[in-house]
């Protein structure tokens, strides 16, 4: 995989992933539908060429400030997210500060309290009255 698949005009050496196949995890077909979903073996190779091609990992401030460091950041803190960060620490040495999770503290069951999983769930489930209902939409 090269890096360029990763690469955006805007802040392209930081990188944002949300989920992250790894062996003990399964993972609704939802997220790799919606190009959400990278295998760890994928994540080892993008980091691999970046630092093959000169870039180095560093923390959030340094890859905005340059385009020769790259920033890894990880949505809505889910499980997964703690085992990929034992792994790159191991693999790479990295320090805390070249990761950033993002938590969605919204993620709950509750009408006023919803995140997109909950959302793509139901939607996987072919349970769209029950979504609306929640969403109190028409």
């Amino acid at each position: 995989m090269k890096i360029e698949n990763l690469t955006s005009k805007n802040n392209s050496n930081i990188w944002m992933f949300h989920r992250i196949k790894i062996p003990i995890n399964t993972i609704s077909t939802i997220y790799k539908d919606r190009g959400m979903l990278h295998t760890i073996d994928e994540l080892f190779c993008l980091i691999d060429d970046a630092l093959e091609n000169g870039m180095e990992i560093g923390s959030l401030t340094k890859a905005i400030n340059n385009k020769k460091i790259i920033h890894l950041t990880f949505d809505d803190g889910y499980k997964e997210h703690l085992f990929v960060a034992k792994e790159l620490k191991k693999r790479y040495n990295l320090s805390k500060d070249c990761i950033t999770f993002a938590i969605n503290i919204r993620n709950s069951f509750y009408k006023d309290k919803l995140c997109m999983d909950i959302v793509y769930q139901f939607i996987e489930k072919n349970i769209l009255s029950k979504l609306i209902q929640i969403l109190d939409i028409n």
